[in-house]
């Protein structure tokens, strides 16, 4: 870093001297122009003195309106006695031309015939005084210099930064793979191996976990089978059906758990890959909403009344993974069955460049704070929504990742009535 803040400052500095020296020359230049065309100016006041006093002194009136029209100054006579006092004033008396000051620029005095009259020109502006020119020409130089050399210093900087954001925003998309493809000695290189030795570091440790819990998962099923089969035997020869089936009940459960993980496992997996249909979302909805006695929604749940509203002209195409699309609505389904008193709602409409699922309940809701957290992994919210009602805890989580998967979203609304309500945006098709 300290290699990259000395390279800048440097190029300021260069910058900063270049401008000043091209600048310096520019106004050099004109100010000698200014000088040399001030030359003239000066001779002509001498033309003019030699002009006055060969020529009788009622012609003075006649010579000055002419050379007032040729000069670019004013020009006219005046008493010796009217020059204002002061060391002008002494040599115009002893003969001699003088200047003064006047303003912005300066008056020249020079003494005429006998003494007794003064030709005044003036104020003529000094050549060696800069004015709005200069101060334009010296811009006009120092903004392209500085323009240029300030480019030349971002450019690298700024192309290899956005390398290192393309990167970091695939990694953010799910790309584990992607790295900053940046080879140097500075401090953006230095930055772009090291997020690249982080991006190596968070794919390695992903793919453990996931391959941690997918083994673990596979590993569990071998041992339920053997205790399926043991209770089994047992019920055959056992007067306490009751408990087995309390224990078959319990295994039943685990099993969904090993399922749903290796589902969020391969969710996370075959991110980039998916493979995707155009289908009607509407009559998929009115499949699923068919009564399923087979649906997991808790024990002892009675079924709920689901109604299903479509809106609009009934055009509801998404391009997605079906079976996924099934199973993201199904979930949120059966989690809206779970926690109803009466009835849920589902309804269906097209957005602009997507199509709308929401689906919700007239259970008692989800808390403000909450509404973020329940589509964490293994987040069961306390009371009414407690592990009494069923679930493992990973349905709303698998729903965020095929929403993400699929570039939708997912996210709990306000409504006004009591209950929770869940929206799907799916990418139309």
């Amino acid at each position: 870093m300290t290699g990259l803040f000395a390279r800048i400052w440097i190029g300021i500095l260069a910058a900063l001297a270049i401008s000043a020296s091209v600048s310096g020359f520019a106004m050099k230049s004109l100010m000698d122009r200014d000088r040399a065309a001030f030359v003239p100016e000066r001779a002509a006041m001498d033309l003019m003195r030699r002009k006055f006093e060969s020529a009788p002194p009622d012609a003075w009136p006649d010579i000055l309106r002419e050379s007032r029209a040729a000069l670019p100054f004013e020009l006219e006579l005046i008493p010796t006695s009217s020059v204002p006092p002061g060391p002008a004033a002494d040599r115009v008396r002893a003969g001699d031309a003088a200047s003064m000051a006047d303003g912005g620029g300066i008056r020249v005095f020079v003494p005429i015939g006998a003494g007794d009259l003064v030709l005044v020109a003036g104020p003529i502006l000094p050549p060696h005084r800069p004015d709005m020119t200069h101060f334009l020409a010296s811009i006009a130089v120092t903004i392209p210099i500085a323009a240029a050399v300030g480019f030349a210093l971002a450019f690298p900087v700024v192309r290899r930064l956005r390398v290192l954001e393309r990167a970091a925003v695939r990694i953010a998309d799910g790309d584990l793979s992607a790295r900053a493809d940046i080879v140097s000695s500075d401090a953006l290189g230095r930055l772009a191996s090291r997020f690249n030795t982080m991006a190596d570091e968070i794919q390695r440790l992903l793919e453990s976990q996931r391959h941690l819990l997918a083994a673990v998962s596979h590993e569990l099923r071998t041992p339920i089978s053997r205790i399926h089969f043991s209770l089994e035997m047992l019920a055959a020869s056992s007067n306490d059906p009751a408990r087995i089936a309390a224990i078959e009940t319990e295994l039943g459960e685990l099993e969904r758990l090993i399922g749903e993980l290796l589902l969020f496992c391969r969710l996370d997996a075959t991110r980039q890959q998916l493979s995707v249909e155009s289908f009607d979302a509407g009559r998929v909805l009115a499949e699923l909403i068919a009564p399923d006695d087979n649906s997991p929604v808790g024990r002892g749940e009675t079924a709920r009344e689901v109604n299903l509203e479509m809106a609009g002209n009934g055009d509801f195409r998404i391009t997605a993974n079906r079976r996924l699309f099934e199973r993201a609505v199904r979930n949120v389904l059966d989690n809206a069955r779970r926690h109803a008193t009466r009835q849920v709602r589902v309804r269906v409409e097209r957005a602009e460049t997507s199509v709308i699922v929401e689906i919700e309940d007239d259970g008692p809701g989800i808390a403000p704070d909450d509404r973020r957290r329940v589509f964490d992994p293994f987040v069961r919210l306390d009371d009414s929504r407690s592990r009494d009602l069923g679930g493992v805890g990973l349905g709303l989580a698998i729903v965020q990742r095929i929403m993400d998967a699929h570039g939708g979203t997912a996210e709990v609304v306000d409504r006004d009535a009591p209950g929770a309500c869940l929206r799907l945006r799916w990418p139309s098709g």
